[in-house]
């Protein structure tokens, strides 16, 4: 059926093609379930899209968030003062943040670890489904494959919890 893919969730492999698929099998055969619970979803221009998801939700949610500055070569100025104009200190930003954000937003550590009670959130709609774009391949005339991320399947339907959980 044309607009439509089909999509392994367990490590977001796309699965169109039964060649990509037994070759992956091959190489990983214990990470696909065998039998697999399919998740429907409408996508903005009305084409049905279909994920499977792994029967035993044997899902794997990162255990802690990568600080990019951490490893940056030259360090981002700090924000100043809006009054002062000086470099902003953690204590001055505690009556609008919780300790834990400003904590976060401080630190210069690689890894920061991610609370369980935000991985329990997140396995409610993680991973989300890759997508093919078949119909911008075409149109940039390429011989690659594009691939989207969906963004629909969270109770939100976009993005937003990706944040606003942790922050809650």
């Amino acid at each position: 059926m044309k607009g439509v893919s089909s999509i392994s969730s367990v490590n977001s492999f796309p699965t169109t093609s039964p060649y990509f698929y037994s070759q992956v099998e091959k190489q990983w055969p214990k990470r696909f379930a065998l039998s697999t619970k399919p998740m429907h979803m409408r996508h903005s221009n009305g084409c049905k899209v279909r994920a499977t998801l792994d029967a035993n939700k044997s899902i794997e949610i990162p255990h802690q968030w990568y600080n990019l500055v951490a490893d940056l070569p030259i360090k981002p100025p700090p924000p100043l003062h809006p009054k002062t104009f000086e470099p902003i200190k953690p204590e001055d930003l505690s009556p609008l943040f919780p300790d834990e954000l400003i904590r976060q937003e401080v630190t210069t550590d690689r890894f920061i670890d991610i609370p369980d009670e935000v991985r329990d959130v997140y396995k409610l709609w993680r991973p989300t489904p890759l997508i093919r774009a078949k119909r911008l391949e075409k149109l940039l005339d390429t011989p690659a494959r594009i691939y989207y991320k969906y963004e629909g399947v969270s109770p939100a339907g976009s993005h937003k919890p990706n944040s606003a959980v942790p922050q809650a």
